[in-house]
């Protein structure tokens, strides 16, 4: 019987479940995160970022943050976010942008910015994601 060595697992996401077996691309993460944004919303910038994947890689749930630095925002992600199931993403997507909708507040306040202004409700999965958890996203219509 063959074993495979430690390097030769592919990497996947922290708290991935098993289900998923294929990462979405980087275009349709794009597309998920315009499909939320409003018309009183400018289209933020969208990129993926090296540096946070390395700081995914020492903590499980930092998959996004937003800089406000540049006009639009700019919502970076770390590559791993692409192997996250719909949910994760939608939750992710819709925090960092509740961040854009209310700058400057806490986090409760940019997931209640999400329900109100996107009509996504936040919660966290706390089950397979260390200390608070990681966002879920659910439409509410």
């Amino acid at each position: 019987m063959r074993r495979r060595s430690p390097s030769n697992k592919p990497k996947r996401a922290c708290g991935e479940h098993p289900r998923t077996r294929r990462a979405i691309s980087f275009n349709q993460l794009v597309v998920e995160v315009l499909r939320l944004t409003r018309p009183n919303l400018p289209d933020p910038w969208v990129q993926l970022s090296d540096e946070l994947a390395n700081t995914h890689a020492r903590n499980c749930r930092r998959y996004a943050q937003v800089h406000f630095a540049r006009y639009p925002a700019v919502i970076e992600f770390a590559p791993q976010v692409l192997w996250l199931p719909r949910k994760y993403r939608l939750g992710l997507i819709a925090h960092e942008l509740g961040h854009i909708l209310a700058p400057g507040k806490s986090e409760a306040e940019a997931d209640r910015a999400a329900l109100r202004f996107l009509r996504v409700h936040i919660t966290y999965d706390k089950r397979n994601f260390p200390g608070k958890g990681l966002q879920v996203g659910r439409r509410i219509r």
